[in-house]
């Protein structure tokens, strides 16, 4: 676009003040922002489409902003422009009412500097992501927060950004605003607003003997917007809402975006950057903006060659300038600490753990901060992180996970030399564990194109029936070289490898009672994977080990015959004598008793 010497607006000295964007900060706050949501799992956002105060100031501390903030969205216009972006850009999304997610690894964040910088102008310049006319000071009917500008705010931003960069005529020229707007109102009046040439045109003009706004486009039936104005004077209604909606394009989107500077002389009113309602009287065009304006050619953005630094505290330095993408990965095995320049991380056993489980082993750490800091890692972080990875390791749970099993050593090298020993790792002598991504079938049909036949295990079928031979002697001989790994663990209930074979175990059978296994569960197991009836020496052979029959014990004793009941009962009742007889509850007898042989008579009569 080339500036038309017509339209040229004159250049006027600096102001005392200045107030600037600064365009990569801007796509900084993007990434913290979402990197922010993505820790945190979900923004919570209220009915009334505004993120709670408490999620709100955690996302702002996430952004480095000071304690003095406003501490709810609605005053926050950089904040609230800034997740209206990541939810255009494709970077946030609604995963349930109420619940904004980061989307997968946020592919904008990792595209070049300049690349993210245009992207994001020309979605806020097409579309109705940010509503500038809704934010005016003048009263009008408002617009849901959450709600998107309709298509002619886009087209009305396209006509003013066209005529700021013919006014403008480059980066680094001061102009006044009032010649800006003044600017707009004369070459394009209607570029928000449209105009009718006859009054009469205006569908409100009926209602125009009841408000003579029906007569103007500030009546709601008369603007694309559906939106009414409280301007009492017509004639005030560009000066209330059109060169406002300017105002608040310039000082908000284009300055936070770090197109254009704004400036002022004195202090008219207080100047924050989360603002876009600050009292500006200049501005120009910066680098960036000149260059999106089609002005001047793209600047250099320098986004790499930031180092990483790694402490022996176990502290991160990300010192700029360093790319989104590296603070991205740093995020999920590291605790961030804040920082603005150089962001601050900390590895701690949790951020580890956490990086673990997204699938960063503790090599794969090390390796990428050596790699960021062009030296090995200290020492003392590199054996911590070792002894974390194989805390990790302890318990391992693997989805989906594809078992080998074989049946000798041959069969073990044969799979080895068809799928790899890479994608193998080996669980025990006989079986390994087999990572791929490709389908089940594919590893099947590998081998079986190898020269080898593997049996499928398949849900709903019983692969462990009728797969052995059992003695009466207890000794088991099995009748496939490769039993189910079901089979194998239904097996190990009762019995024990014993010289390549199997036999029953009473060691087995007691640690499986021990365990809850009840006798008869452990004998319907051992009758399934039997292909005939259990012989009943078996059966009883593992009751007994089973305590199915009680516990018993052998005395050596001798019987008492008194000459009657009565008898008995006084001899029980004697100090002495009870001590030595014991009575037999329930006897056919009722005047016998039972006395230990070592307490027996030698002969004759007691």
């Amino acid at each position: 676009m080339s500036s038309d010497p017509a339209l040229l607006l004159p250049e006027i000295r600096a102001p005392g003040q200045a107030q600037a964007g600064q365009a990569a900060d801007f796509q900084r706050d993007l990434g913290r922002y979402w990197r922010h949501v993505r820790r945190e799992g979900v923004l919570p956002v209220t009915q009334t489409g505004w993120v709670y105060k408490s999620a709100f100031k955690a996302a702002l501390a996430a952004m480095n902003e000071p304690p003095d903030a406003p501490a709810d969205e609605s005053s926050h216009g950089r904040a609230f422009f800034i997740r209206r972006a990541l939810r255009a850009l494709g970077t946030l999304a609604y995963t349930e009412p109420g619940a904004l997610d980061a989307v997968g690894d946020a592919a904008f964040l990792g595209l070049p500097l300049g690349a993210r910088i245009r992207m994001l102008f020309e979605v806020w310049r097409d579309g109705g992501m940010w509503h500038e006319l809704d934010r005016i000071e003048t009263p009008h009917t408002p617009y849901p927060p959450e709600s998107d500008a309709p298509p002619e705010l886009g087209r009305a931003r396209a006509a003013a950004l066209a005529l700021l960069a013919a006014g403008a005529g480059g980066a680094g020229r001061w102009i006044g605003f009032e010649s800006y707007a003044n600017l707009v109102r004369r070459i394009e009046p209607g570029f928000l607003l449209r105009r009718k040439a006859n009054e009469r045109q205006y569908p409100g003009f009926g209602n125009s003997f009841y408000n003579p706004l029906a007569r103007t486009p500030y009546f709601g039936m008369n603007n694309a917007f559906g939106m009414s104005f409280e301007v009492r004077d017509p004639e005030q209604g560009w000066t209330l809402v059109e060169r406002q909606m300017l105002a608040r394009m310039v000082a908000g989107p284009l300055r936070w975006m770090g197109l254009v500077t704004v400036g002022w002389d004195g202090d008219p009113r207080a100047q924050v950057g989360h603002s876009d309602a600050a009292g500006f009287s200049a501005l120009c065009l910066t680098p960036v903006g000149a260059w999106l304006l089609g002005l001047g050619p793209e600047p250099e953005f320098i986004e790499g060659g930031g180092r990483v630094v790694t402490q022996p505290n176990f502290t991160i330095l990300a010192m700029d300038p360093v790319s989104d993408a590296i603070l991205i990965d740093l995020d999920h095995f590291a605790e961030p600490k804040g920082g603005d320049r150089a962001a601050i991380y900390e590895l701690t056993r949790q951020s580890v753990y956490r990086g673990q489980r997204a699938g960063w082993s503790a090599s794969r750490i090390a390796a990428f901060l050596e790699a960021r800091q062009g030296a090995p890692i200290p020492p003392n972080v590199r054996r911590s992180l070792d002894e974390w990875q194989q805390q990790h390791d302890r318990v391992v749970f693997v989805r989906k996970a594809q078992l080998l099993q074989y049946a000798d050593e041959a069969a073990r090298s044969g799979a080895v030399d068809t799928l790899g020993l890479a994608r193998l790792t080996p669980l025990g002598p006989r079986f390994d564990l087999l990572a791929s991504d490709a389908p089940f079938e594919d590893s099947v049909d590998a081998l079986r194109e190898a020269g080898w036949m593997p049996l499928v295990s398949a849900a709903g079928i019983d692969d462990h029936a009728d797969i052995a031979r059992l003695s009466p002697d207890g000794s088991i001989v099995l009748k496939q070289a490769v039993p189910s790994l079901h089979a194998l663990a239904e097996l190990e209930l009762v019995a024990a490898p014993e010289n390549g074979s199997w036999a029953l175990s009473a060691a087995r059978v007691r640690n499986a009672m021990s365990r809850g296994i009840q006798v008869e569960q452990a004998l319907a197991s051992l009758a399934n994977l039997a292909d005939q009836p259990l012989p009943v020496g078996i059966i009883d052979l593992i009751r007994g080990w089973s305590s199915f029959y009680g516990e018993g014990s052998l005395r050596d004793m001798a019987v008492l015959t008194l000459a009657n009941a009565e008898v008995l009962e006084h001899a029980l009742a004697d100090p002495e004598f009870s001590k030595l007889l014991q009575a037999i509850p329930g006897a056919l007898h009722p005047c016998i008793a039972l006395v230990e042989r070592r307490h027996d008579f030698p002969t004759g009569e007691p």
